[in-house]
């Protein structure tokens, strides 16, 4: 496989798995093979091309639909000179779909540091202050966040099973939070508003996980791989 491409599918690979917990070595195979009964589902899929290729395996990770792996053996005429793929245009069109979560991530941290910057700037002169802040912060933001993971990015059916387990989440995490935050602004006396991101950047990961692995995980991930040519 020619560099390129290499790379360009190491991120993809590592990008869709991030947003689906579905590990797949090639996602941007196009030799693929559907049971006639998919093709109703195939045909309510949006995007040409490339895109439409991510997407018809988002869809799959979403709908629970099995996917089975085969090996092939690949051929690259002249490093793969002929290929329709315009790096710019089409690499635009497949990471939308498989951005969607750390935008949804951002718009969350966004909303998160400006209701504590405010709240900081009205209230910080508190004794409670500082915690006062941070909780509203975090409410607020924890809505705004799995409104969108729900909706846009995992696009999850659980309903409020989900709801329950999200803010049972938001609470634990609001909890170490504030640990975090006050140990860094009252101990180690870091600026409120240097000590608010690091404990926002500690927290990303293990957010992300319980969110991806338990809240919004699909019924099925299995993921068939075969051997043969």
């Amino acid at each position: 496989m020619p560099a390129r491409s290499r790379f360009g599918n190491a991120v993809s690979r590592l990008s869709y798995t991030l947003v689906t917990g579905l590990r797949i070595h090639d996602t941007q195979s196009g030799l693929r093979a559907f049971t006639a009964d998919l093709i109703p589902e195939l045909l309510m899929i949006s995007g040409e091309r490339y895109e439409y290729e991510i997407n018809v395996l988002l869809r799959c990770a979403n709908r629970q639909i099995p996917i089975r792996e085969l090996k092939i053996e690949t051929i690259y005429w002249n490093n793969n000179a002929g290929s329709h793929f315009h790096p710019l245009r089409d690499s635009c069109l497949v990471y939308r779909e498989l951005l969607k979560f750390p935008a949804a991530l951002f718009a969350g941290f966004l909303t998160d540091y400006t209701v504590y910057s405010l709240m900081i700037t009205l209230i910080g002169h508190l004794s409670a202050g500082l915690l006062l802040s941070n909780i509203l912060a975090r409410v607020v933001s924890a809505s705004v966040n799995y409104t969108l993971n729900r909706t846009l990015v995992f696009k999850s059916r659980a309903g409020s099973r989900s709801a329950v387990q999200y803010f049972g989440l938001a609470a634990g995490i609001l909890a170490g939070n504030t640990l975090v935050l006050a140990f860094l602004s009252d101990i180690l006396s870091v600026n409120r508003y240097a000590a608010k991101i690091c404990t926002e950047l500690l927290f990303f990961f293990g957010s992300w996980i319980i969110q991806r692995c338990v809240i919004f995980r699909p019924a099925s991930r299995a993921v068939n791989r075969a051997g043969g040519e």
